[in-house]
């Protein structure tokens, strides 16, 4: 005779199935996640490597946006003011880049979709620090960074490790593909996606090394000094 399976034993292994894809589904899901959180990370050590080769035939340095300072307000000015006062704004035209560091680094690219994580797959992933494009008035007067961030300064900072790359925040991002730390956390936390990776983000250091990190520790790397610039009240872990 024929064996048939009952309705309860039927029921029986479809709850079987049921646990087990509850089970098996958030480890695929996070393997799918770490596996594009690593393809974001070679990535940016691509991008690492390029720049690095563009500064090694342009004098270590990288691409000037603008030849003048750069103050809080994204004004611009041809010499540098006597005080902090001044740099708080007031100059004239604006400090946004006309030239995307893209089309610079191009040449040294194999693959210019390296530019697109994963995770995000519209619009470019990836913002450059401008104080290695742009001068600082304020860093320059507090001390810091008295020009472009070329090797031999970033060099010859206490802490040299120094981030280049971050991962952007497509939704709050202004329309440009570099940003500026001298104005502080608040409006690093909107350029930037400090959290597409599991709690963090992958960052490329001026020296081409590539770390994941939460915002709690890629903050101070933002800074030359590494002292955080107008830090957040309530500080994101």
């Amino acid at each position: 005779m024929k064996r048939v399976f009952t309705l309860i034993e039927l029921l029986i292994v479809i709850a079987i199935i049921a646990i087990l894809a509850a089970i098996l589904f958030p480890v695929f899901s996070q393997a799918r996640a770490k596996a594009r959180q690593i393809a974001c990370l070679s990535n940016q050590r691509q991008l690492g490597v390029a720049a690095r080769m563009y500064m090694t035939d342009n004098d270590g340095q990288l691409f000037h946006h603008h030849e003048e300072w750069v103050l809080d307000d994204g004004s611009t000015v041809p010499q540098l003011p006597t005080s902090l006062a001044g740099c708080e704004g007031g100059g004239y035209g604006n400090s946004h880049a006309e030239a995307p560091w893209l089309d610079a680094l191009e040449p040294y690219l194999k693959n210019t979709q390296l530019t697109q994580c994963p995770e995000s797959p519209m619009g470019q992933s990836y913002l450059l620090n401008s104080v290695f494009t742009h001068k600082s008035c304020r860093y320059a007067l507090e001390g810091v960074l008295g020009d472009f961030a070329s090797e031999p300064l970033v060099a010859a900072l206490p802490n040299p490790n120094l981030i280049l790359f971050s991962e952007r925040n497509l939704e709050g991002a202004p329309d440009q593909d570099d940003y500026d730390t001298w104005v502080g956390e608040p409006a690093l936390v909107e350029w930037l996606q400090y959290n597409r990776h599991n709690g963090g983000a992958n960052y490329t250091y001026a020296d081409g090394h590539t770390r994941w990190l939460r915002w709690g520790r890629a903050r101070v790397d933002q800074f030359p000094d590494h002292l955080v610039r107008r830090p957040l009240e309530e500080p994101i872990p």
